[in-house]
């Protein structure tokens, strides 16, 4: 009986050796195979992540870099059937860029922009990626700049065909909810520095009858915070030089329409969604400002309403808010000499300014032969009530210690 039960037991363990054998034959072979997998699949993330360093250390090289943008150009100008080029740019990613000598043609082949340079400054945008905060532009530079804007026999402009180009249907329809839940979740960006050098734009508007044209030699601008969903600007300083504003109205193109003007939202506030704005300081310096109805034929030393031709324009404001529609601020100086010959020699006063009422208080004006205190308002419904000033503004005066002379009047 113990010879049975010793057979039995043996021939057990030599089936279960077998399957034991058998199992770990095939965990081997599991194991040839899958180190076999793993070598591959490691060589294989080896090799991309090599392209991608490779393809990053090129993208840092300012060679492929300008090869890249020329070639984008040449898809701009395939796309928009006009010139698009670029002289040069410099990447240093990601925080620095720089373009150089961008250049565009309108439709007509005439020049539509040209920047000289443009610089952006940035934080670190990848850490701004990864901790969903708001990027900060440190520095925004631009330098010789021409942009050129006009429309003559049709209401078209010389642009338009950059966004006719680009224009898809829309092929989902978007709530404006869904819009404003967009707009909040994503982050806003972020201005401290503003540096601009010989800046043009002119936008000649034949068909409405109205060229406008504004240079500059230099602009600087510093902010302490532009956050756009709080609605909350504040500035530090902006200080503008060499400004030259040219605006001459004529007949336009345009028909004439008949029908009378539509005046129910002359009245509404030019700030309808309540930014608070503050300034710190604003200078203007070297400056001057043109205003031509017509071809005015003025006569020497006397003011022509239609020919307002102000130059040596300085102005140095103090701190000035925007609050809903009314401006607050302080004008410490401000010089100007017109066309006709008086000239502001000094001037300082607390400005307000509203859609119905502008008013001077503790005002010091000096002109060529008056001077003049120390309150002054305006009141009027609309500022369209400045096309008919004699009848339709209201002017209002508290003048102490003031001698005005007949040959400023």
């Amino acid at each position: 009986m113990f010879k049975a039960i010793f057979e039995k037991l043996r021939n057990e363990s030599d089936r279960y050796e077998l399957s034991l054998g058998v199992f770990i034959s095939l965990l081997h072979r599991l194991y040839r195979h899958l180190r076999r997998v793993l070598k591959i699949l490691g060589s294989f993330i080896l090799v991309l992540l090599l392209i991608v360093t490779f393809a990053l250390w090129m993208l840092t090289r300012e060679k492929y870099q300008n090869l890249l943008a020329k070639r984008g150009a040449n898809y701009l100008s395939e796309k928009l059937h006009t010139k698009v080029s670029i002289e040069h740019v410099s990447l240093s990613f990601f925080n620095q860029f720089n373009f150089q000598g961008v250049y565009i043609e309108d439709n007509r082949h005439d020049t539509l922009a040209y920047v000289g340079n443009l610089q952006v400054k940035t934080s670190e945008l990848l850490t701004n990626y990864w901790n969903n905060s708001r990027p900060v532009i440190h520095d925004f530079t631009l330098e010789n700049v021409y942009v050129r804007m006009n429309r003559d026999n049709d209401s078209v402009w010389n642009y338009d065909f950059i966004a006719n180009a680009f224009d898809a249907p829309s092929k989902t329809k978007t709530t404006s909810s869904a819009i404003d839940q967009q707009h909040t979740s994503s982050p806003e960006i972020d201005i401290k520095k503003i540096t601009c050098h010989n800046i043009r734009v002119s936008m000649n508007d034949g068909w409405r009858g109205e060229d406008m044209n504004f240079t500059f030699d230099a602009l600087s601008l510093t902010a302490n915070e532009i956050d756009l969903l709080k609605k909350r600007i504040a500035l530090n300083q902006i200080f503008i030089d060499g400004a030259k504003i040219a605006v001459k109205e004529y007949n336009g193109n345009k028909p004439k329409d008949l029908s009378p003007d539509d005046s129910s939202s002359w009245g509404t506030p030019f700030n309808p969604d309540n930014y608070l704005l503050t300034l710190q300081s604003l200078r203007l310096s070297g400056s001057s400002f043109l205003y031509q109805d017509g071809r005015p034929h003025s006569t020497p030393g006397l003011f022509d309403e239609n020919n307002i031709d102000i130059s040596g324009l300085s102005i140095d404001l103090g701190t000035t808010t925007i609050v809903s529609d009314t401006l607050f601020s302080t004008i410490n100086k401000l010089t100007a000499t017109e066309r006709s010959g008086i000239a502001i020699k000094k001037m300082n006063a607390y400005v307000k300014l509203s859609q119905r009422q502008a008013s001077l208080d503790q005002l010091n004006l000096s002109t060529n032969y008056s001077s003049i205190g120390d309150h002054y308002e305006m009141n009027y419904r609309s500022f369209h009530d400045f096309n008919d000033y004699i009848n339709k503004v209201n002017m209002k005066a508290s003048l102490k210690n003031s001698s005005i002379s007949t040959i400023d009047i």
